[in-house]
């Protein structure tokens, strides 16, 4: 039997559409939304792991950006070098408890998981990116841009909670200019 292809593509004249069974149809807005972001994602930058973060109870939304922003600097003090990070919070659907996904680059040196259970309460350790997550339960595993990780955290833009951010992106150097000189 042969596999069923689904995708979404810009045709000229057309605008966006969906490719499924049975014939082409015009894709809804959210996903055409999921797939310009998803795509824009996977060319953001070169991307070394999908992690997800969860804790062990109820917190905020700040909460939740403030303990994702704290994880990623202790990583970024356990890679020794700026790493950077594409950060999307979801609302889950049992209990309604925050979450976060996350797009991590420049730590493809670190081991995402050692192989190793833990006790209970042992967190922040060192040997590895899920066991470094020092609240509740983390996977983390090296991206794979043909699984659709960024098509997957995409999907928060169109979300109710679309709360997400770019973390660890300098701006653009700008071109100095002379004292005085105005900008073109």
């Amino acid at each position: 039997m042969p596999e069923r292809k689904e995708e979404i593509a810009f045709l000229r004249g057309y605008g966006w559409l969906y490719f499924g069974e049975p014939e082409a149809l015009p894709a809804s807005r959210s996903d055409t939304l999921k797939e310009i972001m998803g795509s824009w994602l996977h060319r953001l930058a070169p991307w070394d792991a999908f992690a997800t973060g969860t804790w062990s109870r109820p917190v905020s939304l700040d909460g939740v950006l403030y303990g994702v922003r704290r994880y990623l600097r202790l990583v970024e003090g356990r890679a020794r070098v700026p790493i950077f990070a594409f950060v999307a919070v979801e609302r889950g659907d049992t209990g309604g408890l925050l979450h976060v996904h996350a797009l991590i680059g420049n730590v493809a040196h670190l081991k995402p998981f050692c192989g190793q259970r833990l006790l209970a309460g042992q967190r922040g350790l060192a040997c590895c990116l899920v066991h470094a997550w020092p609240w509740g339960y983390a996977r983390v595993f090296s991206y794979d841009p043909s699984l659709g990780a960024s098509h997957y955290l995409a999907k928060y833009i169109t979300k109710q909670l679309a709360e997400w951010d770019l973390i660890g992106f300098p701006a653009l150097p700008q071109r100095a200019l002379p004292l005085g000189a105005k900008r073109p």
